[in-house]
Protein backbone atom coordinates (compact mmCIF):
# COMPACT_ATOMS: atom_id res chain seq x y z
CA UNK A 1 0.00 0.00 0.00
CA UNK A 2 1.37 3.49 -0.75
CA UNK A 3 1.73 5.94 1.89
CA UNK A 4 -0.26 9.13 1.31
CA UNK A 5 1.76 11.96 2.62
CA UNK A 6 -0.18 15.18 3.51
CA UNK A 7 0.34 18.61 1.22
CA UNK A 8 3.32 20.42 1.94
CA UNK A 9 0.93 23.77 1.86
CA UNK A 10 3.21 25.66 4.64
CA UNK A 11 6.28 27.46 4.30
CA UNK A 12 8.71 28.41 7.03
CA UNK A 13 12.34 30.44 6.81
CA UNK A 14 14.32 28.38 9.75
CA UNK A 15 16.48 31.21 10.50
CA UNK A 16 20.08 30.76 11.21
CA UNK A 17 21.41 29.64 14.31
CA UNK A 18 24.30 29.21 17.02
CA UNK A 19 25.26 27.62 20.02
CA UNK A 20 27.78 27.52 22.32
CA UNK A 21 28.78 24.54 25.00
CA UNK A 22 32.04 26.23 26.71
CA UNK A 23 31.94 23.21 29.64
CA UNK A 24 33.31 21.17 26.65
CA UNK A 25 35.05 23.41 24.33
CA UNK A 26 32.40 23.19 21.26
CA UNK A 27 30.41 25.91 19.28
CA UNK A 28 27.89 25.38 16.42
CA UNK A 29 26.24 27.01 13.66
CA UNK A 30 23.92 26.38 11.21
CA UNK A 31 22.91 28.76 8.26
CA UNK A 32 18.97 30.05 7.43
CA UNK A 33 17.27 28.20 4.74
CA UNK A 34 13.14 27.52 3.35
CA UNK A 35 11.78 24.40 4.07
CA UNK A 36 7.94 23.08 3.04
CA UNK A 37 6.32 21.35 5.44
CA UNK A 38 2.52 20.12 5.95
CA UNK A 39 0.29 20.93 9.39
CA UNK A 40 -0.91 17.69 9.49
CA UNK A 41 1.13 14.65 10.86
CA UNK A 42 1.23 11.10 9.44
CA UNK A 43 0.00 9.27 12.52
CA UNK A 44 0.10 5.50 13.05
CA UNK A 45 1.95 3.12 15.78
CA UNK A 46 5.34 2.61 14.61
CA UNK A 47 8.55 2.91 15.34
CA UNK A 48 11.17 5.98 14.37
CA UNK A 49 12.42 3.55 11.89
CA UNK A 50 9.41 1.91 10.38
CA UNK A 51 8.19 5.54 10.68
CA UNK A 52 11.34 6.81 8.63
CA UNK A 53 11.40 3.79 5.88
CA UNK A 54 8.07 4.41 4.71
CA UNK A 55 8.47 7.93 3.36
CA UNK A 56 8.59 8.02 -0.25
CA UNK A 57 10.96 9.69 -2.25
CA UNK A 58 11.04 13.42 -1.94
CA UNK A 59 9.59 14.68 1.55
CA UNK A 60 11.45 13.56 4.79
CA UNK A 61 10.67 13.43 8.31
CA UNK A 62 11.19 16.81 10.29
CA UNK A 63 13.89 17.37 12.58
CA UNK A 64 13.83 18.65 15.96
CA UNK A 65 15.16 21.84 15.19
CA UNK A 66 12.65 22.56 12.84
CA UNK A 67 10.26 21.62 15.24
CA UNK A 68 11.58 23.88 17.78
CA UNK A 69 11.53 26.59 14.74
CA UNK A 70 7.94 26.57 14.10
CA UNK A 71 6.89 26.73 17.95
CA UNK A 72 9.07 29.59 18.21
CA UNK A 73 7.60 31.10 15.25
CA UNK A 74 4.39 31.33 16.92
CA UNK A 75 6.21 33.06 20.16
CA UNK A 76 8.03 35.29 18.51
CA UNK A 77 4.62 36.44 17.00
CA UNK A 78 3.73 37.46 20.49
CA UNK A 79 1.01 34.28 20.68
CA UNK A 80 1.38 32.83 24.40
CA UNK A 81 1.33 29.31 23.38
CA UNK A 82 0.04 28.09 27.13
CA UNK A 83 -3.50 30.22 26.58
CA UNK A 84 -6.17 28.22 25.93
CA UNK A 85 -6.66 30.04 22.51
CA UNK A 86 -3.13 29.30 21.46
CA UNK A 87 -3.32 25.46 22.55
CA UNK A 88 -6.45 25.24 20.38
CA UNK A 89 -4.36 26.68 17.40
CA UNK A 90 -1.76 24.33 18.14
CA UNK A 91 -3.23 21.44 18.80
CA UNK A 92 -4.73 21.97 15.30
CA UNK A 93 -1.90 22.67 13.55
CA UNK A 94 -0.29 19.68 14.82
CA UNK A 95 -3.46 17.31 14.04
CA UNK A 96 -4.72 17.20 17.73
CA UNK A 97 -1.90 15.19 18.78
CA UNK A 98 -1.70 15.89 22.53
CA UNK A 99 -0.40 13.37 24.42
CA UNK A 100 0.46 11.46 21.41
CA UNK A 101 4.00 11.13 20.36
CA UNK A 102 5.74 12.86 17.25
CA UNK A 103 8.98 11.66 15.78
CA UNK A 104 12.09 13.65 14.69
CA UNK A 105 14.94 12.80 12.74
CA UNK A 106 16.74 13.63 15.85
CA UNK A 107 18.46 11.60 18.32
CA UNK A 108 20.70 10.98 21.22
CA UNK A 109 23.52 8.97 21.75
CA UNK A 110 25.42 8.07 24.89
CA UNK A 111 28.90 8.71 23.78
CA UNK A 112 30.76 5.37 22.85
CA UNK A 113 33.71 6.90 24.48
CA UNK A 114 32.16 7.78 27.79
CA UNK A 115 33.74 8.12 31.37
CA UNK A 116 31.31 7.51 33.65
CA UNK A 117 28.38 5.18 33.99
CA UNK A 118 25.43 6.47 31.08
CA UNK A 119 22.85 7.24 34.52
CA UNK A 120 25.72 9.45 35.84
CA UNK A 121 25.80 13.08 35.17
CA UNK A 122 28.97 14.26 33.16
CA UNK A 123 28.69 17.79 34.13
CA UNK A 124 27.13 19.86 37.24
CA UNK A 125 27.30 23.52 37.68
CA UNK A 126 27.57 26.12 40.31
CA UNK A 127 23.65 26.10 40.69
CA UNK A 128 23.26 21.96 41.01
CA UNK A 129 21.92 21.47 37.58
CA UNK A 130 22.97 18.08 35.85
CA UNK A 131 24.21 17.51 32.09
CA UNK A 132 25.17 15.18 30.44
CA UNK A 133 27.32 14.66 27.43
CA UNK A 134 25.38 13.45 24.31
CA UNK A 135 25.98 12.87 20.54
CA UNK A 136 23.51 14.75 18.00
CA UNK A 137 21.99 12.51 15.59
CA UNK A 138 20.12 13.09 12.35
CA UNK A 139 19.37 10.61 10.78
CA UNK A 140 21.74 7.74 11.32
CA UNK A 141 24.55 10.77 10.84
CA UNK A 142 26.28 11.88 13.97
CA UNK A 143 26.35 15.82 13.69
CA UNK A 144 27.35 17.26 17.25
CA UNK A 145 28.04 16.95 20.80
CA UNK A 146 26.34 18.11 23.31
CA UNK A 147 25.15 18.56 27.07
CA UNK A 148 22.07 18.02 27.53
CA UNK A 149 20.02 19.07 30.86
CA UNK A 150 17.95 17.13 33.28
CA UNK A 151 14.45 16.63 32.03
CA UNK A 152 12.16 14.47 34.23
CA UNK A 153 9.56 17.39 33.85
CA UNK A 154 11.66 20.69 33.96
CA UNK A 155 10.94 23.62 32.20
CA UNK A 156 12.98 24.57 29.20
CA UNK A 157 14.95 28.02 29.91
CA UNK A 158 17.54 28.13 27.39
CA UNK A 159 17.10 26.20 23.70
CA UNK A 160 19.79 25.00 21.46
CA UNK A 161 18.11 26.08 17.89
CA UNK A 162 20.75 24.61 16.23
CA UNK A 163 19.83 21.24 17.01
CA UNK A 164 16.30 21.70 18.26
CA UNK A 165 17.52 20.90 22.16
CA UNK A 166 16.59 21.93 25.38
CA UNK A 167 19.95 23.55 26.69
CA UNK A 168 18.92 25.01 30.12
CA UNK A 169 16.17 23.57 32.51
CA UNK A 170 14.56 24.36 35.90
CA UNK A 171 12.07 23.19 38.21
CA UNK A 172 11.48 26.71 39.61
CA UNK A 173 9.51 29.09 37.54
CA UNK A 174 7.73 32.60 37.83
CA UNK A 175 5.10 32.13 35.84
CA UNK A 176 4.00 36.10 35.64
CA UNK A 177 7.54 37.09 34.42
CA UNK A 178 9.03 34.23 32.73
CA UNK A 179 5.77 32.31 30.65
CA UNK A 180 7.95 28.65 30.01
CA UNK A 181 5.91 26.71 27.28
CA UNK A 182 7.85 23.54 27.46
CA UNK A 183 8.40 20.49 29.88
CA UNK A 184 11.52 18.47 29.20
CA UNK A 185 11.94 14.56 29.59
CA UNK A 186 15.18 12.85 29.13
CA UNK A 187 16.44 9.19 29.73
CA UNK A 188 20.11 9.15 30.61
CA UNK A 189 20.85 5.72 30.63
CA UNK A 190 18.62 3.94 27.82
CA UNK A 191 18.72 0.15 26.32
CA UNK A 192 21.14 -0.69 23.30
CA UNK A 193 19.46 -0.31 19.82
CA UNK A 194 19.84 -3.34 18.02
CA UNK A 195 19.80 -1.60 15.30
CA UNK A 196 22.52 0.85 15.63
CA UNK A 197 24.29 -0.53 18.19
CA UNK A 198 24.51 2.39 20.33
CA UNK A 199 22.54 3.57 23.34
CA UNK A 200 20.45 5.80 21.01
CA UNK A 201 17.12 7.71 22.29
CA UNK A 202 14.92 9.32 19.86
CA UNK A 203 14.42 13.25 20.22
CA UNK A 204 10.19 14.08 19.95
CA UNK A 205 7.52 16.25 20.58
CA UNK A 206 4.48 15.71 22.89
CA UNK A 207 1.84 18.11 24.50
CA UNK A 208 -0.41 17.91 27.45
CA UNK A 209 -2.71 19.53 30.31
CA UNK A 210 -1.45 20.90 32.97
CA UNK A 211 -3.37 19.63 36.41
CA UNK A 212 -3.55 22.72 38.29
CA UNK A 213 -4.82 25.06 36.02
CA UNK A 214 -6.00 23.36 32.74
CA UNK A 215 -3.47 25.16 30.37
CA UNK A 216 -1.88 23.42 28.10
CA UNK A 217 2.06 22.72 27.64
CA UNK A 218 4.74 21.49 24.98
CA UNK A 219 6.87 18.21 25.41
CA UNK A 220 10.64 17.81 24.48
CA UNK A 221 10.51 14.41 24.85
CA UNK A 222 13.99 12.33 24.79
CA UNK A 223 13.10 9.72 27.19
CA UNK A 224 12.76 6.83 24.85
CA UNK A 225 14.33 4.29 21.83
CA UNK A 226 13.89 4.53 18.56
CA UNK A 227 13.10 0.89 17.96
CA UNK A 228 9.73 1.52 20.64
CA UNK A 229 6.35 2.14 18.72
CA UNK A 230 3.98 4.62 20.04
CA UNK A 231 0.32 6.09 18.60
CA UNK A 232 1.97 9.28 17.50
CA UNK A 233 3.08 9.97 13.83
CA UNK A 234 5.86 12.44 12.16
CA UNK A 235 5.70 15.90 10.52
CA UNK A 236 6.74 15.39 6.33
CA UNK A 237 8.77 18.12 5.31
CA UNK A 238 10.70 18.91 2.30
CA UNK A 239 13.88 21.10 1.71
CA UNK A 240 17.25 20.25 2.28
CA UNK A 241 18.96 20.19 5.58
CA UNK A 242 21.96 22.98 5.38
CA UNK A 243 25.41 21.47 7.15
CA UNK A 244 26.25 22.29 10.71
CA UNK A 245 29.57 23.70 10.88
CA UNK A 246 31.37 22.57 14.71
CA UNK A 247 33.95 24.00 16.26
CA UNK A 248 35.77 21.79 18.87
CA UNK A 249 38.44 23.31 20.84
CA UNK A 250 38.87 21.17 23.75
CA UNK A 251 38.23 17.45 25.20
CA UNK A 252 35.39 17.21 27.82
Amino acid sequence: MTLTIPDLKERIVVPAASSIYPEIGASYSRPAYEMKYSNNLVIGCKNYYDSEAEIPEGPRMSTSAEELAIQLGYARAGINLRSEKANALYCLLRENYWNEWQWTATGLRVSPDMRKPPEQPDYVDDQGNKFWLRQVLIGNEVVGEVCIPEGNGRWVVEWDEVFGLAKITTEKIDWTRKPYTTQSWFKPNPSKDEKSGYRDVAVGRSGGWLRDGGDGYLGFVADCERWLAFSGGYRPVQGSVPEIRAERTTTF
